[in-house]
């Protein structure tokens, strides 16, 4: 099996560059706690634009996971199934199964892992206990243009992409995936002509000096597309925090004229 044609069974997908051994990306992205971004915004300040509020979201069932330190590897016949692969005092998750999957010679490995994710506590954002759940992860180790340019001539949608922590103050990538000037070929661009939905990050270049300022409803202008802020949804967490800052939920709103006229 390879992994493009994992992509193609699956419903609601994240895609995460350079994303190590991060597991706060599930967190961010589970329909529980986007929900209670929009139901209970997470700044007492902060009021969430009437075009939101009815808002409802997918619990995705697929994390594609890209990084390409060659050190990282989840898969390893030696370590054996059902291996805890984190946990702390909130949320264990355990690698249930894994296999190698088939790739072009220009991408390292792939492997395929049913994971569960566990919440091991209620936590404070929701009134309730989360339940349990699987999920398919994709481990992909390559360049992210590589991967993104693959998604995008396969016609994969993605659901969210996730542009935090994304190497580019630390780490190895070379540049920044939520530069909107990195010469049109940035993820956001590229997973948006296959119509992703929403986007997070806690930074821009060039404009992080007015991310913190950004409210819920407001437009950063990257054509062909636009970024319009839904919420915050961790304040004071990350190299960038402040109030309003933190990693936001984008709207990612696209031109559909451009993409006709437009190639690669």
């Amino acid at each position: 099996m390879d992994w493009i044609s994992v992509l193609r069974n699956s419903q609601h997908i994240v895609v995460y560059p350079c994303a190590g051994t991060d597991w706060q990306a599930i967190t961010f992205t589970t329909k529980e706690f986007l929900q209670s971004r929009i139901v209970e915004p997470s700044c007492e300040y902060e009021q969430i634009h009437e075009d939101f509020k009815d808002l409802t979201f997918y619990d995705p069932d697929t994390l594609l996971y890209i990084d390409k330190n060659k050190d990282i590897d989840f898969y390893s016949k030696d370590k054996g199934f059902s291996n805890i692969l984190f946990e702390d005092k909130k949320t264990r998750i355990e690698d249930l199964s894994c296999e190698r999957l088939e790739t072009d010679n220009d991408i390292n490995f792939a492997s395929l892992h049913v994971i569960s994710w566990i919440s091991m506590k209620k936590p404070t954002w929701s009134s309730n206990e989360l339940p349990s759940r699987e999920k398919k992860l994709i481990f992909v180790n390559a360049d992210w243009k590589i991967v993104a340019y693959k998604i995008y001539i396969n016609n994969i949608s993605v659901y969210i992409g996730l542009g935090v922590t994304d190497g580019c103050r630390f780490g190895g990538n070379d540049e920044c995936v939520n530069d909107i000037f990195f010469h049109g070929k940035n993820l956001p661009n590229i997973i948006n002509k296959n119509h992703a939905e929403y986007w997070i990050t806690d930074h821009f270049p060039h404009t992080s000096d007015g991310f913190k300022d950004l409210k819920s409803g407001d437009y950063i202008e990257a054509k062909p597309f636009r970024f319009r802020k839904i919420a915050t949804l961790l304040p004071m967490w990350g190299f960038y925090a402040g109030p309003y800052a933190g990693p936001a939920l984008f709207k990612l709103i696209f031109d559909e004229s451009y993409y006709k006229s437009e190639t690669f």
